[in-house]
């Protein structure tokens, strides 16, 4: 499977796709990140520290079974924030946040819907890029 790339929705959709995923350290991964929903696109550098990527790859394996529920991706570096909820029906809502700088005005916040199927590949990516 190539986990160089984590598509969350449809490549000609709505969308976020992390990307290019590299160790700064021993403690952060850093990657770049397109987010597209409706008109507004744009590209930003993301980081997470230690196992960041693993609890949230862990939390949407279990929205993928329980199909109700939330996982939740906030950062300590919250360039990119996100939050995926189950409905119970195997449409899983994803809200979040994109900014180029923490504390900065400037940010786009989005909303999308995808299908259960997609939880296993995005858990799979966040899960190979984690620190732990």
């Amino acid at each position: 499977m190539d986990t160089s790339e984590v598509l969350i929705g449809l490549p000609e959709g709505d969308h976020v796709l992390p990307f290019n995923w590299r160790r700064a350290d021993e403690e952060w991964t850093c990657a770049e990140a397109d987010v597209r929903c409706g008109p507004w696109q744009g590209r930003l550098r993301v980081e997470f520290y230690s196992d960041e990527l693993r609890t949230f790859g862990e939390e949407i394996r279990r929205l993928y079974k329980e199909l109700r529920g939330t996982a939740t991706l906030h950062p300590i570096e919250p360039h990119l924030t996100l939050k995926f909820t189950g409905n119970g029906r195997g449409e899983i809502e994803v809200d979040g946040v994109a900014q180029s700088q923490f504390g900065m005005d400037t940010r786009l916040s989005f909303h999308f819907v995808i299908d259960q199927t997609f939880l296993p590949r995005i858990a799979d990516g966040f899960c190979a890029h984690s620190v732990r």
